[in-house]
């Protein structure tokens, strides 16, 4: 129960950051839900709104997937988690794991965003099977 507390909290969180941190009026023509225009996204200046969308977005699924992968049993946790250990991860972290991930996947740049976060933060930190 305490786990679907934190999951829904999470999930109010990212809401509230998302409505926070939109871009700005030149930004909106690019599609976030776009892995490519996510990717440049995150690769704006950290000053800017589009980098400050991206660090809310991938982190804020990182929240999510990590406590899936702590609380999770073994089938669900392997294929919506990540699995990390202490310390947790930094925002900036979990971002450059992304950018990782979507530069050497460039077929992938099509994709819905959250598929290419959700794969790169696994292969990044993994759930081992039990």
């Amino acid at each position: 129960m305490r786990l679907k507390a934190v999951g829904l909290s999470l999930l109010f969180v990212l809401i509230l950051m998302f409505a926070a941190t939109s871009p700005t009026k030149g930004d909106q023509q690019a599609d976030p839900r776009n892995t490519e225009h996510l990717l440049r996204w995150c690769k704006q200046p950290e000053t800017s709104s589009a980098h400050a969308y991206c660090v809310g977005y991938v982190s804020g699924m990182a929240d999510v997937m990590g406590i899936i992968g702590v609380g999770a049993t073994k089938d669900f946790k392997l294929h919506f988690g990540m699995c990390t250990s202490e310390p947790y991860p930094s925002a900036n972290a979990e971002v450059q794991a992304f950018i990782n991930w979507a530069e050497k996947n460039p077929t992938e740049w099509g994709t819905a965003a959250q598929v290419s976060v959700m794969l790169a933060l696994q292969e990044t930190w993994p759930c081992e099977a039990k």
